[in-house]
């Protein structure tokens, strides 16, 4: 977070696991729940057990490159790379997320939203961002929605 000049390079994440519990507060009391027949399972997007590769939020001037997510398994989402916050001047170069398994498909999903496996992601308010080669399988997945790439930000070029 909120960094300089940053270097992310040979990095590979595996084998990674999350099969954490939901906060209750969403839903309200643990008793009121267990009389809608709702277990903590039926919960998979509160955010706590989601993963998230490759992170940065922030930051300017980064360089991500020959980064590997692979064999990661969560309840909630999984994100190989994520670019968030204001960072700007972010390039991506050769990322490859593969066996990303995310989500139960759970019928109780709401308000949660949808659980998602994707490669790289780039949220809204960053800039600047060039993304090229990158290489995604989610064939394995459980999630609602599966991308390679999930653009929500404006700035942002792919080759």
């Amino acid at each position: 977070d909120q960094a300089s000049r940053v270097l992310v390079k040979n990095v590979k994440i595996a084998n990674f696991e999350t099969h954490g519990k939901a906060p209750i507060s969403w839903l309200g009391s643990e008793q009121v729940q267990k009389d809608l027949g709702i277990t903590p399972e039926d919960r998979p997007e509160s955010g706590v057990m989601e993963i998230h590769g490759v992170s940065i939020n922030g930051v300017t001037e980064a360089k991500i490159e020959d980064v590997q997510v692979v064999e990661c398994d969560s309840r909630g989402s999984v994100y190989g790379v994520e670019i968030a916050g204001k960072s700007t001047e972010i390039e991506l170069d050769n990322v490859r997320c593969e066996t990303l398994s995310a989500g139960q498909g759970s019928e109780f999903r709401q308000p949660f939203g949808d659980q998602k496996a994707v490669g790289v992601r780039v949220l809204k308010g960053t800039s600047d961002v060039k993304i090229s080669k990158v290489k995604s399988d989610f064939e394995a997945s459980r999630a609602d929605l599966k991308k390679s790439v999930e653009i929500e930000s404006e700035e942002v070029s792919i080759s």
